[in-house]
């Protein structure tokens, strides 16, 4: 919650990129109003943050996770390289928009803590990651280079496109 304030209050951040989620069965609701919350408030005092969280990973055995299951956010789902539907992903949900993006093969740095010859500092490497947590952060990218596109060609009504109605039109 205080990421959620802090990003929207003191960093001023148009886009909030959530690689989390909370299944209903193994959360407490306490936990979920905690984010609900920070979400709401951020939403109401600034309409023009955009927030992106990961829908799951759990295929069919499991719904929408929170707070990808919120109105107020854009839900992410997983594709591979060629548009399809990652297997992972839940199932389509009727009240709510559905939008995927890469999250298959992606190349990230991670860090590993190799003990010969660090001294047991990390390290980073290079892995293959896969899921909506991955294909999260590259919804909210593209969704950045779509403001930075309107603030360069459309500077007299680029506010009308940093709003979620505004990215949801384009996207």
């Amino acid at each position: 919650m205080q990421a959620i304030l802090f990003s929207a209050e003191v960093w001023k951040v148009k886009i909030i990129s959530l690689s989390i989620g909370f299944r209903k069965a193994f959360s407490r609701d306490e936990e979920k109003a905690i984010v609900r919350n920070a979400l709401k408030y951020v939403m109401d005092t600034n309409p023009g943050v955009i927030v992106f969280a990961a829908a799951s990973n759990e295929g069919n055995r499991d719904g929408m996770l929170f707070p990808a299951s919120e109105d107020m956010v854009f839900c992410v789902n997983s594709s591979n390289g060629d548009g399809n539907a990652s297997e992972f992903h839940p199932p389509h949900q009727e009240r709510h928009e559905n939008f995927s993006i890469l999250g298959e093969g992606v190349g990230s740095t991670c860090l590993q803590v190799n003990n010969t010859g660090t001294g047991g500092r990390p390290i980073a490497s290079w892995a293959i990651r896969r899921g909506t947590l991955v294909a999260t952060p590259i919804a909210a990218s593209v969704a950045a280079i779509i403001l930075y596109f309107g603030r360069q060609y459309a500077p007299d009504d680029h506010e009308n496109l940093e709003t979620r109605c505004g990215i949801k039109r384009v996207l």
